[in-house]
């Protein structure tokens, strides 16, 4: 009987440390995707910089919506989650033109259409 109030404990605390994880990552995610997306914007394109950058863009953004489908256990089904739905295939279909269609003629115009 005695071990219950330490295991209750034990539980509450580890929830407490998951959400603050899943937040702080969460932060840190968007932080990343804001800082690194507006890089690739102002510098020139093409490069190979920008090229890494636009890889790191992808994992910051993937991350960043895939941490925020996982907060609907702190948060009911809104419309953040729905952003996040919308965004992942808008970011995939962003980065999977230049991996995989590159040997189309309208390749980079396809491209800058998903990015906007």
């Amino acid at each position: 009987m005695a071990v219950y109030p330490y295991l209750t404990i034990y539980l509450a605390n580890h929830l407490v440390c998951s959400v603050q994880l899943r937040l702080h990552s969460l932060s840190l995610f968007a932080l990343g995707a804001i800082v690194v997306g507006a890089i690739v914007i102002l510098t020139k394109k093409g490069t190979p910089q920008h090229k890494l950058l636009g890889y790191a863009y992808f994992a910051t953004m993937a991350l960043l919506n895939l941490t925020a489908l996982f907060t609907q256990s702190l948060y009911k089904f809104g419309p953040f989650h729905w952003l996040a739905i919308a965004s992942l295939p808008t970011v995939s279909a962003g980065i999977a033109v230049p991996l995989f269609f590159r040997h189309h003629r309208n390749w980079q115009l396809i491209h800058f259409d998903l990015m906007l």
